[in-house]
């Protein structure tokens, strides 16, 4: 239900049982219209995205149903220039197809969040990415923070 402070609303889209799966082989990327209009709306929004299933198996990843071995760099990106990290598409894909190339397909971003770009590209590139927390993070009780 719409109000003029805005509203929400549910929809199930089919996309059929043959819609591509993405993987970092096979990056397969969905795109998603969305237009609201009426007497005082009028709104597109485009919605990019990925299907697939991603699930932990004991100590290990599988992603559509294939096992995923992560083969990675750590980055603690220093930006100089700017001190924050790009936020163009273009910046993000240069890097992770340099990873890609060099038989890299998962980035762990080090004490940071990069931006919303980023993670577009990795969909893009074919690759995945995590976020680990910074070394003065204080363990739990009673473990000892061996890093």
């Amino acid at each position: 239900m719409w109000q003029t402070n805005g509203g929400t609303a549910e929809l199930e889209i089919p996309l059929g049982k043959d819609a591509a799966l993405w993987d970092e082989f096979h990056p397969a990327l969905h795109r998603l219209t969305l237009r609201l209009s009426g007497d005082d709306a009028d709104d597109t929004r485009e919605l990019v995205f990925g299907l697939r299933d991603f699930v932990a198996r004991g100590n290990r990843f599988v992603i559509n149903a294939a096992l995923l071995t992560c083969e990675e760099p750590i980055t603690a990106e220093i930006f100089p220039p700017t001190g924050y990290p790009p936020d163009d598409v273009a910046y993000w894909k240069q890097l992770f197809q340099t990873c890609k190339d060099w038989g890299l397909n998962h980035v762990r971003f080090h004490s940071f969040c990069p931006p919303e770009a980023a993670f577009s590209a990795a969909d893009e590139i074919g690759s995945t990415s995590s976020r680990s927390a910074a070394c003065g993070m204080k363990s739990a009780p009673g473990r000892r923070w061996n890093g």
